[in-house]
């Protein structure tokens, strides 16, 4: 079966493609893995930890930086970046905030890694505070309830950890089925990458057949992932 790829500009368009692979292949869609920030929510306000989260730190070398510069201008940088509880290498993080800064100014390892510890504060504050209360993509939660309802099993994916990614989405009310909500499981990156993560559910569903399995998601890593486990994926736009 060759799988197909496609590219939406928001979820509202999600259940006409779902038909049109249906129709394609002689398949049907039974489970679908969905990535959260820029695909259930905009990421945007959560640039904006980050990017209040950096000036904190490197204010005392001039660091000028908009969340909305963060998201559209270095997106899947970023991305990467905010998706884990530790950002990994801090030289990648030098490579976003370091041209943020005063002429002749350089970022070093201890402020990249302060950066780290400062936005891990701050993200949870938000969860606390409903920071994060008004970033659901107006389309999300009706597309959700209605795979759900036809009984389409719906799974997480994601680059921050898993509890984080659990406490986010419930800070906007999805919630797992354990705790009386839609989803089937949210799988984060201490599970692995979004391969692993992928792999997972597929395992969970119990399906000889990668190409009953969609994956949605906004960037590149959502649609290598989708390929490297056989399945069909689609992928959301950029929002500006």
């Amino acid at each position: 079966m060759k799988t197909t790829d496609y590219e939406i500009d928001d979820l509202s368009a999600l259940p006409a493609v779902i038909a049109e692979i249906e129709e394609a292949n002689g398949c049907t869609i039974r489970a679908i893995s969905f990535d959260i920030d820029g695909t259930l929510m905009d990421v945007r306000a959560i640039s904006m930890v980050l990017a209040e989260s950096a000036m904190e730190v490197l204010k005392g070398k001039g660091c000028s930086i908009r969340g909305r510069a963060v998201s559209i201008g270095a997106y899947e940088r970023v991305k990467e970046l905010i998706g884990r509880v530790r950002f990994g290498r801090w030289e990648d993080q030098v490579k976003i905030f370091q041209p943020t800064l005063s002429a002749g100014k350089t970022m070093t390892r201890n402020e990249a890694e302060a950066i780290v510890n400062k936005y891990n504060a701050n993200f949870d504050l938000a969860l606390q505070t409903d920071r994060f209360r008004d970033s659901l993509f107006p389309e999300t939660v009706r597309v959700l309830t209605d795979l759900h309802i036809g009984k389409v099993k719906l799974f997480i994916h994601s680059g921050r950890y898993t509890d984080l990614a659990k406490r986010q989405l419930a800070s906007v009310g999805i919630h797992t089925e354990k705790e009386g909500g839609i989803l089937s499981d949210i799988c984060g990156g201490d599970r692995g990458d979004k391969v692993c993560q992928i792999g997972n559910h597929l395992r969970a569903v119990k399906s000889n057949d990668p190409g009953e399995f969609l994956v949605v998601g906004d960037t590149r890593d959502d649609i290598d992932a989708a390929t490297a486990n056989g399945t069909h994926s689609v992928r959301i736009r950029h929002r500006q």
